[in-house]
């Protein structure tokens, strides 16, 4: 039995390049489906599993990624603040 995806299993399995991009993406959504995801790696894979992100997207470009999510979340919720005080 294979212990669930991690960080470790990325890295030492060899799906993991040195960018921070996935290689061998159909092997490793084998191994997800077969094994799980462990906790570590759960919020960036199903990123890629959903499609929100490429899975030859680089470490700097996920955390590009993420800034303009986060980003965008605050411009939303600046735009519903007038709406909150209402109540």
């Amino acid at each position: 039995q294979l212990p669930p995806v991690s960080e470790a299993v990325l890295r030492d399995d060899g799906f993991l390049r040195p960018d921070g991009s996935i290689a061998d993406v159909a092997h490793l959504a084998l191994r997800i489906y077969d094994t799980g995801l462990a906790a570590d790696v759960r919020t960036r894979m199903w990123l890629h599993l959903l499609g929100c992100v490429p899975w030859d997207a680089t470490t700097v470009q996920l955390k590009a990624y993420r800034q303009a999510r986060v980003a965008e979340y605050r411009r939303a919720c600046r735009l519903w603040q007038p709406f909150d005080a209402k109540g």
